[in-house]
């Protein structure tokens, strides 16, 4: 019961927006803060007011003037109000990347649902985040995994409804295949046909896939998928 609890809970708080097409993304009730690298940091207050220095401070709105010397945030009348504070934001760039490669492989253009693959990337990403939490030795452990694995269910919900028109277009690929076969109880032996006709392909796609980019991984993984549902 504490864990479906902490997933409900996971579920109810749970929830992000992007930064930018840089691949990062805050939970609202925060502020994104672009640092010098390009990436993003998460200021953890609303309507944060983001430092200068590039490593993605801020400072509560009313009080702009960041002194990261001396460590506190000021208005124009020298009130001082606490230090700046900064948050890693979420980096999903790696994800989205390889689900374009996917989709660019099997010929889905991903550019139609980028509201899909955000979420989709941000769901995986959490899922990827949570993995490295589990059979951990302490309960602050499992209630950080359970917390991730909560926010990861809930943008693959957000998902779905976005996803749909790219799913149907993989589904038709599917289906293109599944119709050419008399007998359905023929379409292994028409995949390992595949397999004998396009190996060579595929191998070469396989053997490049641990050297790419997270795109190029994906492309690859999508064009042996292609290979082993062609239809000739």
């Amino acid at each position: 019961m504490l864990i479906l609890a902490m997933i409900l809970l996971g579920l109810i708080r749970a929830e992000y927006y992007t930064c930018s097409s840089a691949g990062n993304a805050c939970k609202v009730g925060t502020t994104c803060c672009k640092r010098s690298n390009g990436k993003y940091g998460c200021c953890p207050l609303a309507n944060g007011i983001c430092c200068n220095d590039g490593e993605g401070h801020c400072c509560p709105y009313g009080f702009p003037v960041c002194d990261i010397p001396h460590k506190r945030c000021s208005d124009h009348l020298s009130m001082y109000l606490g230090e700046p504070l900064k948050a890693d934001a979420l980096d999903y760039k790696d994800a989205f990347q390889f689900l374009y490669g996917i989709g660019s492989g099997l010929g889905i253009r991903l550019d139609q649902y980028v509201t899909c693959t955000e979420q989709l990337s941000i769901s995986i990403t959490l899922f990827l985040q949570a993995s490295k939490y589990m059979g951990g030795s302490t309960t602050l452990d499992n209630l950080i995994m359970v917390e991730l694995l909560g926010e990861g269910l809930q943008h693959l919900s957000m998902c779905t409804f976005n996803c749909l028109g790219a799913v149907q277009t993989s589904v038709n690929f599917v289906d293109e295949f599944i119709g050419e076969i008399d007998d359905r109880n023929d379409f292994m032996w028409k995949i390992i046909e595949n397999i004998g006709i396009y190996g060579n392909y595929m191998y070469r796609e396989y053997e490049q896939i641990p050297e790419d980019t997270w795109e190029g991984k994906g492309y690859r993984i999508g064009k042996i998928i292609t290979y082993l549902f062609r239809v000739r």
